[in-house]
């Protein structure tokens, strides 16, 4: 709306955030704007979601589970929209982040890389997501333009991860914060079971996720399961998060080789040489784990069947110029 230099009105109530477009703001833009108000109303359980949709009560939802994909489709009321996303799902072990970091996966390396081994990314994403999502090693998916062929998502890799896990000794365990979100939850339990299989003893601690996030800033906890929604170039992906002492690395992991090839990623222009330094920072941060990236989603809305003009976009964002409702 803001690309039409004209303001909007807004209200808010304690259930729903509306947004008005102005008369000055119809004319002008006639033809983008084709709704006088847009209703953004918060409803975090995806059943009551989608019920809303099929009954007509809403027009848009995002964010539908995978599950709900196949019942959905079947409705001819609605309709499901996809794109594919930036965003990217991983395991961050505490490295070096208070008293926390001193547990068997912060500090064994051994244990981090039993702990990926164990893990199928196929089955992972056919079990809890339908085969939807787009499993990964990396922090950008495969296909996206820095995404590094050379270095593809390990296999399950079952005999090593238990050799490794004989070799440290005992069953060690793991401590996992885990977002109390349906997604998330299925997800840990199939990793869980797979640790269990290695030899190694996860154990899960669901959290709101704000508690989550403030864990991660404080240091409080041995490792979790949490998204970054990306960014369209790799730099905002992984500088903020591996560098040493900057802000969004909650981990506090460092690494001087990971610090020159993410500076010598940012300081160039010529994409090549971007590409290299970047693909260096990667094959080290897999070799390091201070993340095991998971799986990309993929943005799943639904609509009412007689929505036309919603433009999807990979950062999931729903932009409301275009939209009309026929």
């Amino acid at each position: 709306l803001a690309t039409c230099r004209t303001a909007t009105r807004r209200s808010r109530r304690s259930s729903s955030m509306s947004l008005g477009s102005t008369r000055s703001m119809m004319s002008s833009c006639p033809a983008r704007i084709h709704v006088d108000r847009v209703v953004y109303r918060p409803i975090p359980d995806t059943t009551v979601r989608a019920a809303n949709l099929r009954a007509g009560q809403l027009d848009v939802i995002e964010r539908v589970l995978p599950s709900d994909i196949d019942e959905l489709r079947r409705d001819r009321r609605v309709a499901v929209r996809q794109v594919a996303s930036l965003a990217s799902v991983y395991v961050a072990v505490n490295m070096a982040n208070g008293p926390a970091a001193e547990s068997p996966i912060g500090r064994d390396p051994r244990l981090r890389e039993a702990l990926e081994l164990a893990i199928d990314r196929d089955v992972l994403n056919r079990v809890a997501f339908e085969g939807l999502y787009l499993p990964g090693n990396q922090s950008v998916p495969p296909g996206h333009p820095q995404h590094v062929a050379a270095l593809p998502s390990p296999g399950r890799d079952l005999a090593r991860a238990k050799t490794l896990v004989q070799a440290i000794g005992g069953r060690p365990r793991v401590r996992m914060s885990v977002p109390n979100t349906t997604e998330y939850v299925q997800a840990a339990e199939v990793i869980q079971a797979m640790a269990a299989e290695a030899g190694i003893d996860l154990q899960l601690q669901v959290i709101e996720v704000a508690t989550l996030l403030r864990q991660w800033t404080a240091g409080e906890f041995e490792s979790l399961i949490i998204a970054w929604s990306g960014r369209t170039d790799i730099d905002q992906n992984l500088w903020g998060f591996n560098a040493c002492g900057e802000a969004l690395n909650g981990g506090k992991y460092c690494s001087p080789a990971v610090d020159a090839a993410l500076r010598a990623g940012r300081s160039q222009v010529a994409p090549a040489a971007r590409q290299a330094a970047y693909a260096e920072a990667m094959r080290l941060l897999l070799a390091d784990r201070p993340y095991i990236y998971l799986w990309h989603p993929v943005w799943f809305f639904g609509t009412a069947a007689k929505l036309r003009g919603l433009a999807l976009v990979p950062d999931g964002l729903i932009r409301p110029q275009g939209i009309r409702v026929e």
